[in-house]
């Protein structure tokens, strides 16, 4: 979050081109990821593990990724709107790996 709201302290579009771009990632990823194009009609939860290379983020800067997460699953079609009729909430755990940093999504139906 804190790297968010400083870039978008340097110029006025400067996070919206970052939102577009991480958001058309995740998009692509979970297209990729989807071969079976589920979709999900009933509300979710997203649950994220969080990999970051070292402990110097704190949890709350981290999992404020997860807005480019439920925006890249609406532009994928997974979803089709991330509010609240749809997500019914979230788990998100964090650990360090300096080899593979990233985060690992799961999407999980509320039945």
């Amino acid at each position: 979050m804190n790297d968010i709201i400083g870039e978008a302290r340097t110029h006025r579009m400067a996070s919206a081109k970052t939102k577009a771009e991480v958001t058309a990632k995740v998009a692509n990823a979970a297209m990729i990821q989807n071969k079976s194009r589920m979709t999900f009609d009933r509300p979710i939860i997203l649950r994220c593990m969080w990999f970051e290379t070292n402990r110097r983020r704190d949890p709350d800067n981290i999992v404020a990724g997860k807005k480019y997460v439920l925006d890249g699953l609406v532009a994928a079609g997974i979803l089709a709107k991330d509010g609240w009729p749809q997500v019914a909430g979230f788990d998100d755990k964090w650990d360090v790996s300096k080899e593979h940093p990233g985060v690992l999504v799961t999407v999980e139906e509320v039945t």
